[in-house]
Parts: structure tokens; sequence; C-alpha cells
């Protein structure tokens, strides 16, 4: 298994993103770091039914940090007891705060892109269109 920890962020609606993360969290540690507020986070993560796959949940208003900051990523690393990066995958939806706030925290990143072009400077480890792709990358 490549990852200990995965962090998903901005994660959308999709009838895929349920039965993918249940098949990661059995096999890693699952945390989320999320931009926003916090009662409006905590609603969206209980609404959609994921709070439950995630060891760990991190929100920007609380620490007063807010991606692409590498310190909000290095306060879920410590979080999560996690000291070797190479073990730890940032998964996101958003080039800049997500790939390239994992990028400035030296880690690998994946980008979920939902088929848009990458347009940016901000190159991600891994690249995928659909969430469920994310388990091809994990396994490799």
């Amino acid at each position: 298994m490549r990852s200990k920890l995965i962090k998903i962020i901005c994660l959308r609606s999709r009838i895929c993103v349920s039965e993918t993360i249940h098949t990661l969290e059995k096999q890693a540690k699952l945390a989320i770091i999320t931009n926003g507020f916090t009662a409006l986070q905590h609603l969206r993560l209980q609404r959609t039914g994921l709070a439950q796959y995630f060891q760990f949940i991190t929100i920007s208003q609380e620490l007063g940090i807010a991606k692409p900051d590498a310190r909000i990523f290095e306060h879920s690393l410590q979080q999560a007891d996690i000291e070797d990066k190479s073990q730890v995958l940032m998964v996101g939806d958003n080039l800049h705060s997500d790939i390239l706030g994992g990028k400035n925290a030296g880690l690998d990143t994946c980008w979920l892109s939902y088929d848009k072009a990458n347009d940016s400077d901000i190159a991600p480890t891994y690249s995928i269109k659909k969430f469920n792709e994310l388990l091809d990358v994990v396994a490799a």
C-alpha cells in the first residue's frame, strides 16, 4: 500500500465517491483538510455521509490558516502521527489550494480534474478524471 494517509479535499457528491472511500478507509488513514467555516464544513460532511470514513478533519477556520499554506498540512500530519511524507498522498480538485498546498508541504499530489484542463504551471504528481480512478493510483 503506497499511502498510509490520504488527504481528500473538496469532495463533490458522486456515486462512486462513497464506494471508493469505503475501499480506501480499509487500507489507509483518511483525513480531510478544508478551507471554510467550521459549522458549514461539518454540516456538508454530515449531509454527504462521508464524515464517518475520516479519522482526521482539519478546518481552516479552527486554525486560522488556509490552504495552500503548508502549515495546515503539517498540522494534519501531526494529528495523524505521520512523519514519513513519502507515505502520504494529497488528493484534491483545486489546483491552487489543494495541489499547490500539498506540494508546498512536500507531499505527492493527485489532482481530481473532472476532465478540466490544467492551464496552470502547477504540476500534480498524478492526475485523475474520476474519483474512483484513485484506487489505481493508490495501488501503484
